[in-house]
């Protein structure tokens, strides 16, 4: 529950409730925005107004509806004059399925004594943020060390330096090892990297074209000459093929080949990865 993102666009998370992917229903109280409200209308939000992505999320996992407008209404604020209750309304739009939503179990809730907001405040909220990104920027202080393990990079090391400093400006180059965790922390700094000067930069550890394996080791990528190789997580997806050369094989061998093809498909961690890739390689070669 802590690693989840909040509602808001700061990635507020408030210390009372818990947080759902469910459908919302009328009376829900929901935190949002540094301020918990209730659910007092949902209305589904006219097809026409859909977005791709959602189109292609209703479609791909055959949701039972679309996304809904909510009508949000402060539930510390009550008013005998319902313009003046309407008149504090928000209105936000939600994904059932996929928006995360934080519900708030009682009406009873701890505030701020000074701001009178749901704890934390805005103002501890940010000096918490704050504190983060400096622990997150000394990370990236000392040239030669992994800010993923803290620890130093070797010579022997499979390692991959970044010369720009994206967290310091004129700081030291950024060394990650290339392996277990580490290289994860390199792919999403190496995002960052690729963001921040997107026409001569592109990445080395991913690959964003879409994998396909068949039986006979060989694979496709839709990113063609410009894959990154078969090792690489690719950002479009990665399955097994359904060729029909792949099926003629014996029916023990198929079945055979798609459980090691399985283990070897990328997107797994490096070092689990390189363990059944090795070990495979070790039983063939012992065939």
């Amino acid at each position: 529950m802590g690693r989840r993102r909040g509602w808001t666009d700061d990635g507020w998370r408030p210390e009372v409730g818990y947080w759902s992917r469910a459908t919302p229903e009328v009376g829900m109280l929901l935190a949002w925005d540094h301020e918990v409200w209730r659910v007092v209308q949902i209305r589904p939000r006219p097809v026409e107004l859909w977005s791709d992505d959602e189109c292609d999320y209703v479609v791909k996992h055959n949701a039972s509806s679309g996304p809904l407008h909510l009508i949000l209404r402060p539930s510390r604020h009550d008013s005998p004059d319902p313009v003046r209750l309407r008149a504090r309304d928000r209105s936000v739009s939600v994904m059932p399925g996929r928006t995360t939503l934080w519900v708030v179990k009682d009406v009873h809730f701890a505030v701020c004594a000074r701001c009178l907001e749901p704890l934390p405040c805005r103002e501890k909220w940010a000096q918490r943020a704050a504190d983060v990104a400096m622990r997150e920027m000394r990370l990236y202080e000392t040239p030669g060390m992994c800010p993923s393990c803290e620890e130093p990079v070797s010579a022997r090391q499979r390692s991959l330096t970044f010369p720009d400093n994206i967290m310091i400006p004129a700081g030291p180059p950024v060394t990650f090892h290339l392996r277990g965790r580490c290289r994860w922390r390199a792919m999403r700094y190496e995002d960052a990297w690729v963001a921040a000067d997107p026409l001569r930069r592109r990445t080395s550890l991913s690959c964003p074209g879409k994998f396909l394996q068949h039986s006979d080791d060989t694979y496709e990528c839709s990113e063609l000459t410009e894959c990154r190789g078969p090792d690489a997580p690719h950002r479009g997806g990665s399955s097994l093929c359904g060729c029909p050369d792949c099926r003629l094989l014996e029916p023990a061998r198929w079945a055979s080949d798609r459980r090691r093809l399985r283990q070897r498909l990328p997107g797994g961690t490096d070092a689990v990865r390189g363990r059944r890739t090795r070990a495979v390689r070790k039983r063939g070669s012992r065939g």
